[in-house]
């Protein structure tokens, strides 16, 4: 993992890099990872949930845009991998780990065919041959039993789940990360938030597989719609660096200034200030800005100024609206506003408090003209069967 001056290991931009095109010298930057507080934190807590959950272990990643959740993702996949194959170079079938993006449908409803694949694919289970009848046929004066590609028909999702149930059985991987996980249990229907949450939680019981969903604040909400995943799954809060943690913030900054492929090396410090307000204090965001701030360095052939980085920052409507997005996250986790929130907002209402709001009082039964006992009175409700 590469690392700032400022993080726990020292290293610069190589020389070879910053003699590179425009696109090489991009690349690197953007796979660069800068290890810091709040990052390393995250990564701890999950690898102590790891360690101390029962088998079938759900946990749920939430944070801001641009909080580094996918960051982690690469890294707990990379460090698992490379532990275990350190410790157990002879074994050839495990694969301990496996990183996914959930794509969002593009009709609305969730593909679980193609997420089973994904999956699949990283777990390297064959596709094709286990969803085709064999036959026997003579090779060689051989018998051999192949695939009849003649019968060759589209799997159903039943049986991708029962490849994945085999799959998960045979590589025994420790840890399944998905990212953007909300696509996978969105629906406007609880009840289809509530299926989806037990289909996810059905395929890692009875293993000894941690499974991981990250994704923004809205992932949070739908863990709430759901009691399974509210009582089994763990909620980790990769939250903005706070006004508080400024000076932390600033080495973050610093780290990335030390790995910028910028010939002749760049100052930031006299931005710092503003880089921090304009990044909501989130280490993505800021990654953001640099990046776009290295290509207009290198297309008006100048350092970076407080001009190439004024390009490179949100529009200020983008940035209240992400800002505002965090902030309804924030207090929706810890339950207090973030401290440069400063909305009045109501909290939330306690079992004490009246079902219509009225701060206790007993609802009366609004009266209802020409309702009688015994008739049910038609609505506009869902249709049975309604789905996403």
């Amino acid at each position: 993992m590469r690392k700032g001056t400022n993080s726990k290991g020292v290293e610069r931009c190589p020389e070879d890099v910053l003699r590179a095109p425009l696109k090489v010298r991009l690349e690197y930057f953007k796979n660069a990872i800068v290890s810091h507080n709040i990052f390393d934190d995250v990564v701890e807590k999950i690898e102590a949930a790891i360690e101390c959950g029962l088998p079938g272990t759900m946990l749920v990643l939430v944070g801001p845009a641009g909080v580094g959740k996918s960051s982690v993702g690469d890294v707990l996949h990379r460090k698992v991998s490379e532990e275990f194959f350190k410790s157990n170079p002879e074994d050839i079938h495990t694969i301990p780990s496996a990183l996914i993006e959930a794509w969002a449908g593009e009709d609305g409803r969730f593909d679980f065919k193609d997420f089973y694949e994904q999956i699949l694919e990283a777990l390297q289970a064959p596709l094709i041959s286990n969803t085709l009848p064999e036959v026997k046929k003579v090779v060689c004066g051989r018998e051999f039993f192949l695939p009849d590609i003649t019968q060759r028909r589209a799997p159903t999702v039943a049986a991708y789940r029962a490849r994945l149930r085999r799959s998960i059985r045979e590589r025994k991987p420790f840890l399944l990360f998905f990212d953007e996980g909300s696509a996978i249990i969105a629906s406007s229907n609880p009840g289809r938030v509530r299926q989806k949450s037990n289909t996810l939680r059905s395929m890692v019981n009875n293993s000894s597989t941690t499974m991981i969903l990250s994704g923004a604040y809205d992932l949070y909400d739908l863990v709430l719609q759901t009691g399974q995943l509210a009582r089994r799954g763990d909620v980790i809060h990769m939250a903005p660096y706070l006004p508080k943690q400024v000076k932390e913030f600033a080495e973050v900054l610093y780290s990335f200034q030390d790995i910028m492929p910028v010939k002749g090396g760049c100052n930031l410090e006299p931005f710092a200030e503003n880089l921090s307000k304009q990044s909501l204090c989130t280490t993505g965001i800021l990654k953001k800005i640099l990046i776009n701030a290295i290509k207009i360095s290198d297309k008006k052939e100048r350092p970076i100024d407080e001009e190439i980085l004024s390009e490179s920052y949100y529009k200020p409507a983008q940035l209240e609206k992400l800002e505002l997005e965090m902030f309804d996250g924030y207090f929706k986790v810890e339950g207090i506003q973030h401290p440069n929130d400063k909305r009045k907002l109501t909290p939330p209402k306690t079992s004490e408090d009246g079902a219509d709001g009225s701060d206790g009082a007993p609802a009366r039964a609004a009266k209802k003209r020409g309702r009688r006992p015994g008739r049910v009175t038609p609505s506009r409700g869902a249709p049975r069967g309604s789905r996403d």
